[in-house]
C-alpha cells in the first residue's frame, strides 16, 4: 500500500485529453472574470460588486513567469524544453503525464503536475508541449501548443 501511494506520488495520473503537438497553435487568453456577488473584506467594505469585470493585470500589470506544459515521458518534449529559454525571471515546468522526480532529474529543475487537469482546462489546452505567458503589450496571456517533427 505504501508503496503504491508513492508511486502515485510521483506519477499521478494523467490529464486526459491532451495529445503530441503536431501543428503550432497560437492564440490568446483573457484571464478576466466576471464578479457573481458583491465581494467584502472582513470589515465589510466592498471592493467589488456583482457584475464587475475584473482582470488579474488590473493588480499586477506583468505577468513575469513562463508556464511550460508537457509530457515528462516523451523524450522529444523533455529535449524541447532543455532547449528552452525563457525570457521571464520565473519559469515552472508542468506535467501533464509522466514521473516528477525522473522529469526533476532530466530537466535539473522543480517540477508541477496539473492534476485533475486544472490548468489544462483553464487554458484550453490540447496539444503539448505548450507555453503560456503575457501576450506582449497586452494584458492576455498567449498561448502557444508546439508542434513538434517526428
Amino acid at each position: 500500500m505504501k508503496a503504491r501511494v508513492q508511486e502515485h506520488a510521483m506519477r499521478p495520473a494523467p490529464v486526459e485529453g491532451v495529445h503530441r503537438g503536431k501543428e503550432t497553435h497560437v492564440k490568446l487568453f483573457d484571464p478576466a472574470f466576471e464578479v457573481t456577488r458583491d465581494l467584502a473584506d472582513q470589515n465589510g467594505t466592498v471592493f467589488a460588486r456583482k457584475g464587475q469585470r475584473i482582470s488579474p493585470f488590473d493588480v499586477i500589470p506583468v505577468f513575469n513567469e513562463t508556464l511550460y506544459f508537457i509530457d515528462g515521458d516523451d523524450k522529444e518534449q523533455l529535449a524541447w524544453m532543455q532547449q528552452q529559454k525563457p525570457q521571464t525571471p520565473i519559469h515552472k515546468v508542468i506535467l501533464i503525464n509522466g514521473n516528477i522526480k525522473d522529469t526533476a532529474d532530466v530537466l535539473h529543475s522543480r517540477i508541477y503536475f496539473d492534476q485533475g487537469g486544472t490548468l489544462i482546462q483553464k487554458f484550453g489546452i490540447r496539444q503539448v508541449p505548450a507555453i503560456v505567458e503575457q501576450a506582449p503589450g497586452e494584458q492576455l496571456l498567449r498561448i502557444t501548443e508546439v508542434g513538434l517533427k517526428g
